[in-house]
């Protein structure tokens, strides 16, 4: 599976990945991205079933809030 996105602002140092097995349950932080590189692919996902996964970023002053959630079917 692979993740593209866009960071908004000046002070984006990171990019925070978490993923959610099904539609419910807990988020996992699977990876963590420097600035310059806007996508990421999960390798680890499993095939069947839905996999939800969001995006945060991470600057000096902390974490945003996260992106929407993107959800597959695999």
């Amino acid at each position: 599976m692979r993740l593209c996105w866009e960071g908004h602002g000046s002070d984006i140092r990171n990019a925070i990945i978490e993923r959610r097995i099904g539609q419910t349950g807990p988020w996992s932080r699977i990876a963590t991205q420097p600035a310059g590189t806007p996508d990421y692919v999960d390798t680890g996902a499993s095939v069947g079933g839905t996999i939800c996964y969001l995006v945060r970023a991470m600057g000096a002053n902390g974490e945003s809030a996260y992106s929407n959630i993107v959800r597959v079917r695999r």
